[in-house]
């Protein structure tokens, strides 16, 4: 009975062992390598032999994560699997994916293929260079890992732009706050640049810091134009060109795309940078040329600079870089009134006026033991001058007019003196002059002729003078002449006769 029941298991398991190595193979179809989100995914199942009321039961597997599971009854031995990549059937998952396939005591594993959202963005050209306010064009193609083309819409944006945009508004914010700082013509620029900003507003191709600029994607190509505000910083940006597709309303898959953008630095306006618009005769004025970009700032760059007088008369002109400062040292005997500072580069200019101002000035010489009083100032000098030999003070009027010098003989007991000579604002010392003479002092000299000779009254009497005797020589050539005037020879003849 044993051998029986023996006999029987034995029978059974072998039989189990047949079916089993019966029970077939599991085929697959190819897939795609890569899909994305939106694409279909079809895969044939055929299994041999076909075991009457068995499934074949086929999970998708992503990243180790069991996500959609299929139970199908072979038709001829063949099961169809269509599954569409959506939200729906991934609830958004992606990565590296394959089915785990099981038919009776079979299972077998298809070839993995990668499920992502990502997008091959393509574009015609990755540089591009342009000037402030002109017209960009960014095209390219977009299409999905398979090489199947795309429609979906592009997003195109320039981050460091709006970076730098944020920054001008913010500081365009400070100087309002601060606006009691601020110059006019600093308030003249912000009043131009918001003209620039308002213009640049009313038109639609004009790409805002708050916004990007939107196209479509049609069959996978797409073209977009934009233009930059005329005040665009010149530098070099980055563009951004994100490409995406949606599906049931949900972004299904993007990508993104980098170019280079250098625009250029245009000059857009000349100013000076003036120390004062007030000087004295003897100061310095000093101003820096302003070559002022789109977005005003710095041009290292050349222009001239010519300064005038009121009569167009060039006092200074040179050709100097926007790094450099000027310096103009205005002479002590400048005429007073306004000057005027023009700078120029190609077709822009820009004039600033300064005024110089009245002022008497002396220099004071000694030259052996005189002292010379010059008049260096741009007015007649009419002040008083102390002059001080070893402490003992000489007050002394000086009336000079414009570049007219007075001269002071010095006098002293034989020996060294300290000299000093001051009038309130300039002064003068010397130590070691020997002087001599039998007293301390010091006395104008009067310049051979020369009083003589400037005096008003001296010159209308040489002109008198002169007059009266050109007459007297005018009379008697004419008496000479006359018919009515005897001369001697011939008084003689009448008398003879």
């Amino acid at each position: 009975m044993k051998k029986r029941i023996l006999s029987l298991v034995l029978i059974i398991a072998i039989i189990n062992l047949s079916i089993s190595m019966i029970s077939g193979g599991i085929f697959f179809s190819g897939l795609e390598s890569k899909y994305n989100l939106g694409d279909m995914v079809s895969l044939d199942i055929t299994v041999d032999p076909v075991l009457e009321g068995r499934l074949v039961n086929s999970v998708l597997i992503c990243q180790g994560i069991s996500v959609i599971e299929f139970n199908n009854l072979p038709e001829n031995g063949l099961v169809n699997i269509k599954l569409p990549l959506n939200y729906h059937t991934l609830n958004e998952i992606a990565g590296n994916c394959y089915f785990n396939t099981q038919y009776s005591a079979d299972v077998r594993q298809s070839t993995e293929f990668e499920i992502s959202k990502r997008l091959d963005v393509k574009l015609s050209s990755d540089s591009f260079f342009t000037n402030p306010g002109e017209e960009i064009t960014v095209s390219g193609s977009a299409v999905r890992l398979n090489g199947l083309p795309i429609n979906g819409e592009v997003e195109i944006s320039i981050p460091l732009l709006r970076i730098l945009e944020s920054i001008q508004e913010a500081s365009q914010v400070n100087e309002i706050i601060d606006g009691e700082n601020i110059s006019d013509e600093t308030s003249e620029r912000n009043t131009s640049e918001a003209a620039v900003e308002e213009n640049a507003a009313a038109e639609p191709d004009v790409l805002e810091s708050t916004e990007v600029y939107n196209g479509k994607v049609v069959e996978g190509d797409f073209s977009v134009s934009f233009k930059l505000k005329e005040n665009t910083p010149a530098g070099d940006y980055r563009i951004d060109v994100l490409a995406f597709e949606e599906v049931s309303g949900s972004r299904a898959s993007e990508g993104v795309a980098i170019a280079n953008l250098k625009v250029f630095q245009v000059l857009k306006n000349v100013d000076i940078a003036l120390s004062n618009q007030n000087f004295d005769p003897g100061n310095k004025v000093e101003f820096k040329v302003l070559l002022l970009d789109q977005a005003d700032l710095t041009i290292d760059d050349e222009a001239s600079v010519i300064i005038t007088d009121a009569n167009a008369n060039r006092i200074f002109e040179k050709i100097i870089s926007s790094k450099d400062t000027v310096i103009y040292d205005i002479p002590t005997n400048l005429t007073t009134g306004y000057y005027y500072i023009e700078i120029r580069n190609n077709d822009l200019n820009k004039t600033k006026s300064f005024y110089v101002n009245e002022k008497m000035m002396a220099s004071f010489v000694l030259t052996n033991s005189s002292l010379v009083v010059n008049n260096i100032g741009n007015v007649p000098y009419d002040k008083d001058i102390e002059v001080q030999l070893n402490g003992k003070s000489f007050v002394k009027p000086v009336r000079l007019g414009l570049g007219e010098s007075k001269k002071f003989k010095l006098t002293g007991t034989e020996g060294e003196y300290n000299v000093l000579v001051s009038d309130g604002e300039s002064e003068f010392s010397q130590g070691g002059i020997i002087l001599t003479g039998s007293a301390v002092n010091v006395n104008a000299v009067r310049e051979g002729g020369s009083v003589w000779l400037t005096s008003p009254v001296v010159w209308i009497f040489v002109i008198t003078v002169l007059g009266i005797g050109i007459l007297f020589l005018i009379r008697n050539i004419f008496k000479r002449k006359s018919y009515a005037y005897y001369s001697d020879k011939s008084r003689i003849k009448k008398t003879e006769t």
